[in-house]
């Protein structure tokens, strides 16, 4: 004869409970809200990122140039970008510039978890005339980010970076770069391949 085994059916409960949870919704992890919630988007091709791009390496002097971009203009670039790579699981960003510094607002959603994030990123131009961004700070959800996370994200927003000033068979040289109110203004030259 085979022994009964007895659950107790508040265990059964939790357990059910738990599990359609997990595949029902999403867990919402908190974290840090963007000061506004307003997603940019680019409906003007003459204030897109590439136009601005294209434009001063074409009216360029002298082989230097320099130009201006907004956030606004920043965020609905990098927002295209994430839109047309679904792999890629952040949403909603926002891109603050101010102090010489980028803070970077959105929200990652992996499977079941979804979680805000800020990060802050001061712009670095190496000798080579090559801007790269480094992380000063960062908030994700309620968990600190771990040391290999934010080496992996700096690796991924600096080869995005890289691959943003390139321009047909031209890359951009960059000698200065200034930010502050919402605005980053960067100078430089034009170096063809």
């Amino acid at each position: 004869m085979k022994s009964k085994v007895n659950i107790d059916p508040r265990i059964l409960i939790v357990i059910f409970i738990m599990v359609t949870t997990t595949l029902a919704c999403q867990i919402f992890a908190g974290g840090p809200q963007a000061p506004s919630n307003e997603i940019y988007t680019s409906n003007n091709a003459d204030n897109s990122v590439e136009q601005i791009l294209e434009s001063a390496i074409r009216d360029q002097d002298a082989e230097t140039m320099a130009f201006t971009l907004s956030q606004d203009q920043i965020t609905a670039f990098v927002a295209e970008k994430l839109a047309a790579n679904p792999d890629i699981p952040i949403r909603s960003p926002q891109i603050i510039l101010e102090n010489g510094q980028a803070d970077i607002y959105g929200r990652l959603e992996q499977s079941v978890l979804t979680a805000n994030f800020h990060i802050t990123m001061k712009p670095v131009v190496e000798p080579s005339g090559k801007l790269s961004l480094e992380i000063s700070d960062a908030d994700f959800g309620p968990l600190p980010l771990p040391q290999v996370l934010l080496d992996t994200i700096s690796t991924s927003v600096n080869s995005f970076i890289s691959d943003s000033f390139k321009y047909r068979g031209t890359h951009l040289r960059i000698d200065e770069i200034f930010i502050s109110d919402g605005f980053v203004t960067i100078e430089g030259a034009v170096q063809q391949d």
